[in-house]
């Protein structure tokens, strides 16, 4: 039961940080450039993901619809993994170039952590 709920808030924690990241993100590039989409239909999809993990963090938390909630946590992880996963991919697998011309493998060690990190998260 305890070990649920840390979780939950690990997670409520999680979604409120990914809302404030992308809300710095939105308020920095709004200034650079306008957003491709229409603002409403752009922060939507921008903010359902962490909607839904601090929804369904809050329901695991409170007891109220706990499956309901956990349901929501991994669907949102999913989203988030989606989200970064192609980040991670692009930043830590690209060969690297030594100064004789050989690749480095693509398995560095900020490729394990990310796998790691992002494998916490679905464990509900």
């Amino acid at each position: 039961m305890v070990k649920r709920k840390l979780l939950a808030l690990l997670l409520f924690v999680v979604g409120t940080l990914w809302a404030l990241a992308f809300a710095w993100f939105h308020l920095v590039m709004s200034g650079i450039t306008e957003p491709v989409l229409p603002l409403p239909i752009h922060l939507f999809v921008a903010f359902i993901g962490p909607a839904i993990l601090i929804v369904g963090s809050t329901l695991a938390i409170g007891g109220w619809h706990s499956r309901f909630g956990a349901v929501c946590c991994i669907a949102a992880c999913m989203l988030l993994t989606y989200f970064l996963g192609s980040d991670i991919r692009g930043t830590y697998l690209q060969p690297v170039l030594h100064s004789n011309n050989a690749i480095q493998s693509p398995y560095t060690l900020g490729t394990s952590v990310a796998v790691v990190a992002e494998a916490t998260f679905f464990i509900v």
